[in-house]
């Protein structure tokens, strides 16, 4: 398979970044994208669906308004002790438990409440030549993150998450404060319980500020993996296998909560028993990855069948494979919390071992690597 800069692959990747450009959630370039999606699979003989849904505009707005009413919580517990304080507490409780399940990908309040966008996935499906005995859903979701300055380096984000951990256990803390505070009505407890309320509003304030920053050019994360994606349903068209039924869900609002999954396994999962999930996340630099393991808050197990038949095809393509364990989250924790049987693909720096320009500006074509993208294909 040619590895020139102009190779298939590669220019499924570069229409998505530079035709089209920065593909948010829910934004008409994510739409867009689906439009371009559907015409290239509609040269492959495929029985295509577009999927329309709605789903929460941002990924950071939860988490804001969490963080918000954690800071807002402090405000009140002096105010009429003891209804303000036991107010207070019940407020920090119910921060610290939205937060968890936005953490975990589960629906919270936030969903109905908060901002909400158009979206839309995209299924094209191979069938068999002949009975199908096992189905595989490839996967690539379409949209690109926004640029958040803490994802500029690796010891930004890590300042980020230290924070966030600080302020979540600063919520229960003030949680049995304020509780001490109602029974006690001693003032010393709430005045104690401000620097945590400081860092509340200050992280409510960078979670909210993200939604000002602009959306990445998403070469890497994740037009790459459309762009791999497309390039196999071209291959497997001309030849369809004997008895697998393949299908390619190109997902939408993945960047903001993995919406697009959620939604496609609420209309099809009861369909599609026993079918196995792969994931193409950030597939356009650096070596070959399996990821075995991944989440925010709660890391989810992959199917260990599928880890070594990815693992064993890397080496065999590649001559090496990287196993790695993500603190974040991609579609296959859904898929795999599901009860289907999941991995994850990716490729990662040999340096470090991390994924290259993830949510940055400059996660553009010059980024890409046209023979690392073929190799995928293989």
């Amino acid at each position: 398979m040619a590895s020139s800069r102009g190779s298939q692959p590669w220019e499924y990747t570069r229409y998505l970044v530079e035709d089209i450009g920065a593909r948010g959630s829910g934004t008409e370039e994510e739409k867009q994208a689906a439009g371009y999606v559907k015409r290239v699979l509609n040269e492959f003989d495929m029985v295509i669906e577009e999927q329309p849904f709605r789903s929460p505009a941002s990924a950071w707005l939860p988490f804001a308004a969490g963080l918000g009413m954690a800071a807002l919580a402090s405000f009140i517990a002096p105010v009429f002790i003891p209804a303000s304080s036991l107010l207070a507490m019940l407020l920090l409780v119910a921060c610290i438990g939205l937060s968890v399940r936005e953490g975990l990908l589960r629906d919270t309040i936030w969903r109905r409440i908060l901002p909400q966008v158009d979206s839309q996935n995209v299924i094209g499906r191979l069938r068999p030549n002949e009975e199908a005995m096992q189905t595989i859903v490839l996967v690539a979701h379409l949209d690109s993150h926004r640029t958040p300055y803490f994802h500029r380096s690796r010891r930004r984000q890590s300042w980020f998450g230290t924070m966030i951990i600080i302020a979540e256990i600063g919520a229960l803390v003030n949680a049995l404060l304020y509780f001490a505070l109602s029974i006690s009505g001693e003032m010393w407890l709430w005045w104690i319980s401000l620097p945590f309320a400081l860092l509340h509003l200050i992280m409510t304030v960078v979670c909210a500020a993200v939604d000002r920053t602009p959306f990445s050019p998403g070469a890497n994360d994740n037009a790459a993996a459309v762009g791999v994606a497309l390039q196999v349903a071209s291959e497997l068209s001309k030849r369809r296998l004997t008895n697998t039924d393949i299908l390619f869900l190109f997902s939408g609002c993945e960047e903001v909560g993995a919406y697009g999954m959620r939604e496609f396994l609420q209309a099809y999962g009861r369909g599609l028993e026993g079918a196995r999930f792969i994931d193409l996340e950030m597939v356009g630099q650096g070596i070959p990855a399996v990821v075995i393991k991944e989440g925010l808050i709660r890391r989810v197990d992959y199917d260990p069948v599928l880890i070594e038949e990815a693992a064993k095809a890397a080496t065999i393509v590649w001559q090496e494979a990287y196993l790695k364990k993500a603190n974040a989250y991609g579609e296959s924790v859904v898929t795999q919390r599901a009860g289907f049987a999941s991995v994850t693909l990716n490729t990662v720096l040999p340096e470090t071992g991390k994924t290259a320009l993830w949510h940055r500006m400059d996660d553009d074509m010059s980024a890409i690597s046209a023979e690392r993208l073929d190799h995928v294909v293989t």
